[in-house]
């Protein structure tokens, strides 16, 4: 999927290229059968490249149990899946989901330390509570950051009727302007999202839209083009 985004290839005289460790953090992906998430697939595509990629989620979308382990890994097609025992369901409530979204940036935020620097971090929202351990780390490592929104939040939330406290309205709002004012690029996974984005205050980000549905060649090639600025930063921290 990405062939260009973090692979990086910096010294094209030379022929050189800069490989990388991408954190991709993703409360809920889908992992199997015909409708894969596309991070993973992209994640796939990287490893394939040479990159090293360590894709941090939840148990939501994988077909196994954890039971009373906090952390599951292993390896899927080169890719190190970190899977985080915070359970998600739909039909939980508004309570049991705000749990479970802290809990998992909380998992997210301890294990990412206790794994080797990564060189870029891409997360998917929402939930926006991913934000919160993505920017630690970016700060931490000084690295840049892509945020992927899939949804609008709180905005999808309060039309919806599920978000009614000012409260947490308020600290949504605060969540998703810390995730567009600390990201180095902003993936918009529509063309009425993106529209949306670009209607916020987002000073100094890039903002792409990569809408799904895309056939897998085209969204390489849409994070490919979105993404290929980032090489030129990595090489410059790496010769720090």
């Amino acid at each position: 999927m990405i062939s260009c985004i973090l692979i990086v290839c910096g010294c094209h005289q030379e022929g050189l290229r800069y490989l990388m460790h991408i954190y991709i953090i993703a409360q809920y992906l889908n992992l199997q059968g015909p409708g894969e998430d596309r991070l993973l697939k992209l994640g796939r595509y990287l490893t394939g490249q040479g990159d090293k990629v360590t894709i941090f989620t939840g148990t939501g979308g994988v077909d196994f149990s954890l039971n009373r382990k906090k952390i599951g890994l292993y390896q899927d097609s080169g890719i190190t899946m970190v899977v985080l025992n915070a359970p998600y369901r739909q039909q939980m409530n508004n309570l049991q989901k705000l749990r479970s979204y802290m809990k998992f940036s909380r998992m997210v935020g301890r294990q990412g330390r206790l794994l080797p620097k990564p060189d870029l971090l891409l997360v998917s929202t929402p939930p926006l509570s991913t934000v919160i351990p993505a920017v630690r780390l970016k700060k931490e490592y000084n690295i840049p950051l892509v945020v992927e929104v899939r949804e609008l939040w709180p905005d999808a939330l309060i039309q919806r009727g599920t978000l009614k406290n000012r409260l947490l309205i308020k600290g949504a709002r605060n969540l998703e302007q810390m995730a567009y004012r600390e990201a180095k690029l902003i993936i918009a996974a529509g063309v009425g999202i993106g529209e949306a984005v670009k209607n916020c205050p987002v000073e100094g980000a890039k903002i792409a839209t990569i809408p799904d549905g895309l056939a897998e060649t085209d969204l390489l090639q849409r994070y490919k083009e979105a993404m290929s600025n980032l090489r030129s930063s990595h090489k410059k921290n790496d010769e720090l």
